[in-house]
């Protein structure tokens, strides 16, 4: 069975930039620039700005004076949030096996994004053998000999 329309979005966080052309991502952020060419996927891919939320709770910031005939209620005082960049991963008349490109695609996108923010950094254990760990966890052949592993 068909769905008529798909989507996922992605979003972006302050301080990195993305650049999407003809299903190629570019993305730049503190740590460097990533990029991943998804043609190879029938998708389309496109950004969009989104207009911030109010914070605070629904009647918050809502004053009135006297009890009947009052002035009227004036409007929350609240700051917006800045603009919200999001990219949107759509797919439209797809089937199962192609709905599952919305969902590798935007994976793809939030990996490059972590990547450029945080990054990873990994290094061999102590044994110098061949299975790479975190560098945040200890190694993992301190306590076994390697003849055991």
């Amino acid at each position: 069975m068909r769905l008529l329309h798909s989507t996922r979005t992605v979003e972006i966080p302050e301080g990195v930039s993305v650049e999407v052309k003809a299903r190629k991502v570019r993305v730049k952020g503190p740590r460097g620039v990533l990029e991943r060419d998804m043609k190879h996927l029938a998708i389309d891919m496109f950004l969009i700005e989104e207009e911030g939320k109010k914070v605070g709770g629904e009647g918050e910031g809502r004053t009135r004076v006297g009890a009947a005939g009052g002035a009227p209620a004036r409007p929350p005082t609240r700051p917006l949030a800045a603009a919200l960049q999001l990219l949107r991963v759509e797919k439209a008349f797809g089937k199962r096996k192609q709905l599952a490109a919305i969902r590798t695609a935007s994976s793809h996108v939030s990996n490059l994004i972590k990547g450029v923010t945080k990054g990873e950094r990994r290094e061999r254990g102590r044994e110098g053998g061949a299975a790479w760990a975190p560098r945040s966890t200890p190694n993992l052949t301190t306590s076994a000999s390697p003849s055991r592993l």
